[in-house]
């Protein structure tokens, strides 16, 4: 019978200590859901750029969210998942709602035609706004297809490349 109310007494903390948990922890770090052996590997080296996509929405680059329930959602096969600090104060393109005039101070020439659906960025966009944002400097934050009510940050290669320390990992998370 006491076995029984410690568990309780366990999962009120636990659940407690979660709902304590304020937005403010979800917007302080970034997570990144992979395999157990892939995360060795970039726990160590960093992200590889022949692991990275082209096909992606964005292409090649480092895809990232801001809370590990759609990190697990974008890649249901992972096993773990990796804890990063934010990049805010690096530059970050917020496109998690777009609009046309916004696009087209970074995109003047293109046709948007069909390129965005219900605030959801389609790949030909996604990957001309990475190149853009590439040539600033900048991390692009986008609407989540898994969980449309968060968010995702995606860092392009070249920018990953030139600015290795942009993701600073944080104490780990599984």
């Amino acid at each position: 019978m006491n076995t029984i109310f410690r568990k309780i007494a366990v999962v009120l903390v636990v659940v407690w200590s979660l709902q304590s948990i304020s937005a403010t922890t979800a917007e302080a770090f970034l997570f990144h859901a992979t395999s157990k052996a892939a995360a060795r590997k970039i726990a160590q080296k960093g992200f590889a750029a022949s692991k990275m996509s082209a096909e992606a929405r964005f292409g090649k680059g480092v895809y990232l969210s801001e809370s590990r329930a759609t990190a697990l959602k974008e890649a249901p096969k992972a096993q773990n998942i990796l804890k990063y600090k934010d990049v805010q104060k690096y530059k970050l393109w917020d496109y998690s709602k777009p609009k046309v005039d916004k696009l087209r101070t970074v995109l003047p020439k293109m046709n948007f035609r069909g390129t965005f659906k219900k605030g959801m960025i389609g790949p030909k966009l996604g990957r001309k706004l990475s190149q853009a944002a590439s040539k600033e400097g900048a991390a692009i934050r986008y609407r989540s297809v898994k969980s449309p009510k968060t968010a995702n940050i995606v860092v392009p290669n070249q920018v990953y490349r030139r600015n290795p320390g942009i993701l600073k990992p944080a104490s780990p998370a599984h």
